[in-house]
């Protein structure tokens, strides 16, 4: 077909840090926001194609300007959005893959307070980064972003499909969103766009013509521009409009024309003209930088468990502000906000300055990183501030008869919980005493604090265990020996030699479910360097499009185990420690740890790292014994398959979980959660392999826990102590969605303890309450929190097992409830029916639906 037009997509691509201090990027980019209205009035005398078009690729740095900007020039900036001028994406900054699917749903809320403004959105972007979760689908779609411009940067891995094209991107619960599947950046430069119309039309007419020849479907062509090519965190580029006019005015009459677009004019272009025949996929578009979380392991386990925190806070939130009638919104709610933009900062594709591993200790890079680690940081803090509101909201609420130990379950279903509470908050010469059966359950007391078991907490719920002088001293069936621990489910066993487990065997099973034919042992600690004189060069060519290093000589060596001794000691947990050497680290430790009452094993690896900038990675092994295992993981989007689900031509070499990956056959099934460390790599060490397709050769999972491999961006060393939790379950039958989602869930969002004093007063039950229920069991609360205005609850509910169903919600006090889209905006006919105290409502398979309780 032949190529008629020409747009150019013009936008100044965001990143926050890289070329510059993360505050002066903000302040690029404000002052760019204030020309950008004053552009696009100077050329409405243009042409039309070559009047000023600009689009604000992210809404972060515009929400940051907002705050302090001139009235006259919001006025001026809402106004160009509303003429076409200026078009504002929905994303807030360009992410890596480490967002939960409910907190992309935070992090979009911006698209409707910036159209409270005016400012209409309809469309999101995606530069830089080459990947981006399916969980981003529903969100969008259900908030009226009906389409997806991506810029991906292949100098690592590829893009899906061929490009530049269209598809629709369907998510399993099926909706849709209109994907462009663009050039990089710096491709319209390269064909003198915007520099030379000379060099331009040369150019362009061999690469329009060689589109045709190549059965291109399209009578048009994208080109994304920035003022400088590829410019991160330039302004803007107003030579563009003399430019585009003069190539028309000099163009052939059967020579493709150009105009100054932005997305949503080539996405109404393209879904009126081509619409109806592009194609349907279904798939994680999985990312080829996601190794950057890697780079930073320790701000990264600590940025996952601010991620559960936050969630947590907003949970027990909810729950006390149905309660304060009349009242203001309680703590949690104040400053959630703040919260969400540092994890947002931290979630952003961006690490630290250009020359981060170039001249790691100058003092760009050491400032960048600082800031950019002081998002996590500081977030951290604002979570635990959250938590602790909102815990001292729901006590003082609660009608405690006597003082005791509160125990809250953030998931919503009800679950046994081991629980820990520091010395400092308890009265550790004490029992506690079940409400339900009013015995003493069963504690172990430390130098650090309490353990014990609280059985059958509710769900969004909570028990209240008073003091009691009645002790109980549970009666262990574990068993421990110098190298093999051993409950009622499980047996495991250390080589006294390596150190690492060489059995774990399931008694109910009757099954080994560690491989003792693979290349490693369970928890094997695996040290892997660039063996060639080009280091990092010799593993990614960063300057060639498309095109990777294969067959790069890796040197792996495996930790030495130094010592084997006794961990842990109590008729409630029993562990055994190894200690070993590896080359980049001062000292590992392990400790694997087995529980009176509950069917998983958990294992703890502490890392000291040395500060080594040479190219390295840090790999922990798990390989089971899951013959003819097919392997799953949680994503933003679900439960997701490998390699079914993933979209063609994405990352296979290695995955971000959010929770989980398992391995089930019809038999039997193994299950591990990585709350800490979300990189995994599947089958084998999969670096350099650069798989476009991929079948796990055996049912192995390898945590990459540390690496800086790449040349820029990320970080260039790593130091000090890190330690990872994995947690291991098995189970009898086939893939259990619930049981994968809860297990996974349950190791991420601990039960929560906190000390608590009689208060008879409380409007709360005194004893135990579960704040809110849902039912089936397949249909989950992703997220729970008080509504802005602080007059009802916003439930985002998931169903996770592909069934089409009624979902019931049953609140503590009676309400009533509308469906609102994932952001908070109303839907026609919204209001739900109730049933006994119930709400009810339909969820299709792997849906998304979000409620508001009033």
């Amino acid at each position: 077909m032949a190529i008629s037009r020409i747009f150019i997509v013009h936008q100044t691509y965001t990143r926050i840090g890289y070329t510059d201090y993360q505050d002066l990027v903000f302040e690029s980019h404000g002052h760019t926001l204030s020309e950008v209205a004053a552009a696009c009035h100077k050329t409405r005398t243009y042409p039309v194609a070559a009047q000023f078009r600009w689009t604000c690729d992210t809404t972060g740095p515009l929400q940051y300007w907002l705050a302090d900007a001139d009235p006259d020039e919001i006025e001026s900036f809402v106004k160009a959005t509303q003429s076409g001028g200026v078009e504002v994406t929905a994303l807030p900054f360009h992410m890596t893959p480490m967002p939960s699917q409910a907190a992309l749903i935070r992090y979009i809320e911006s698209v409707r307070q910036l159209r409270q403004l005016g400012i209409p959105i309809t469309t999101a972007m995606g530069v830089g980064v080459n990947g981006m979760s399916a969980g981003i689908i529903d969100p969008l779609s259900q908030s009226g972003v009906s389409a997806l411009m991506m810029a991906i940067d292949d100098r690592r891995g590829g893009a899906p499909f061929s490009r530049p094209g269209s598809f629709w991107w369907e998510s399993a619960a099926g909706n849709r969103i209109l994907v462009w599947n663009g050039l990089p950046l710096d491709v319209a430069r390269t064909h003198g766009v915007g520099d030379s119309i000379e060099t331009a039309r040369e150019s362009l007419s061999g690469y329009l013509a060689d589109l045709a020849e190549g059965g291109y479907p399209y009578d048009f062509v994208v080109f994304q521009t920035t003022a400088g090519g590829e410019g991160v965190n330039t302004g803007i580029d107003k030579s563009l409009c003399g430019f585009v006019r003069d190539w028309n005015k000099t163009a052939d009459e059967d020579e493709a024309k150009m105009a100054l677009a932005t997305p949503r004019t080539v996405f109404e272009h393209l879904a009126t003209t081509y619409g109806p025949d592009l194609p349907v996929r279904q798939g994680e578009w999985a990312d080829w930088w996601a190794d950057g979380v890697a780079s930073s392991a320790y701000e990264t386990r600590l940025h996952r468990a601010t991620h559960a925190a936050t969630r947590d806070a907003e949970h027990i939130a909810a729950c006390a502000a149905r309660v304060a009638e009349g009242d203001e919104p309680t703590g949690a709610d104040v400053d959630a906000a703040e919260t969400y933009w540092h994890t947002a900062l931290y979630d952003e594709h961006t690490w630290g300055a250009e020359d981060s591993v170039s001249a790691p200790y100058s003092a760009t890079s050491q400032a960048q990183w600082n800031a950019k680690a002081g998002y996590a940081y500081r977030a951290a803090t604002l979570s635990r501030e959250l938590l602790h509101g909102a815990c001292d909201d729901l006590i003082d609420m609660v009608g405690a008869k006597e003082d005791g130990v509160i125990v809250y379950n953030p998931t919503p279903w009800p679950r046994d919980a081991f629980v820990f509470s520091p010395a400092s908050d308890v009265d550790t010469s004490k029992g506690l005493a079940d409400p339900e059966t009013n015995e003493p359950t069963p504690k172990w007391v430390t130098d650090h604090g309490i353990s014990f078991v609280a059985p059958n907490l509710p769900p969004l719920g909570y028990k209240v265990f008073a003091w009691t002088d009645t002790e109980s001293f549970p009666e262990s069936v574990l068993n421990t020996e110098d190298t093999a621990i051993e409950n009622r489910f499980y047996r495991v066993a250390v080589d006294p030699r390596t150190g690492l487990v060489q059995s774990w065997y399931d008694k109910e099973l009757r099954q080994e479910l560690l491989d003792e034919r693979g290349s490693y042992g369970l928890g094997q600690l695996v040290h892997e360097r660039i063996d060639h004189d080009g280091g990092r060069a010799a593993l990614f060519n960063g300057s060639a499009r498309g095109k990777q290093r294969r067959g790069t000589p890796l040197t792996r060596t495996s930790a030495i185990c130094t010592r084997v001794r006794s961990g842990r000691q109590s008729p409630l947990a029993a562990g055994l420690i190894s200690e070993f050497t590896a080359p980049g680290c001062r000292a590992i430790t392990q400790e694997v740890v087995l529980y009176e009452h509950q069917k998983w094993v958990d294992l703890f690896v502490t890392v000291d790292k040395l500060p080594v900038t040479d190219p390295e990675s840090l790999y922990v092994a798990f390989p089971f014994n899951v013959p003819r295992s097919v392997t799953r993981y949680d994503s933003p989007a679900g439960i997701t398959q490998v390699d079914r689900d993933l979209l063609e031509g994405t990352c296979r070499d290695w995955l971000v979980a959010q929770n989980w990956v398992d391995f089930s056959n019809d038999r039997f099934g193994v299950t591990i959660a990585t709350p800490d460390a979300p990189l995994v790599q599947l089958g084998r060490i999969n670096t350099g392999r650069w798989q476009t397709r991929f079948a796990p050769r055996s049912a192995t999972a390898l945590s990459w826990i540390m690496n800086n491999y790449w040349h820029t961006n990320y970080r260039a060393q790593q130091s000090g102590e890190t330690t990872f939790q994995y947690r291991l379950t098995s189970r009898q039958g086939g893939f259990d969605p619930v049981a994968a989602w809860r297990f996974g869930a349950e190791t991420a969002h601990p039960a929560i303890v906190e000390a608590t004093t009689a208060n008879p007063q409380g409007a709360l039950p005194g004893d135990m309450h579960s704040c809110l229920r849902v039912e089936p069991d397949h249909v989950v609360i992703s997220a729970l929190r008080t509504n802005d205005d602080g007059a009802g609850a916003v439930a985002h509910l998931r169903e996770i097992a592909g069934v089409d169903t009624v979902v019931r919600i049953t609140p503590a006090s009676a309400a009533t409830a509308a469906r609102v889209t994932p952001i908070g905006e109303g839907v026609e006919n919204g209001a739900l029916p109730t049933l006994d105290g119930s709400v009810i409502s339909h969820i299709p398979a792997h849906g998304l639906l979000t409620v508001l309780l009033s």
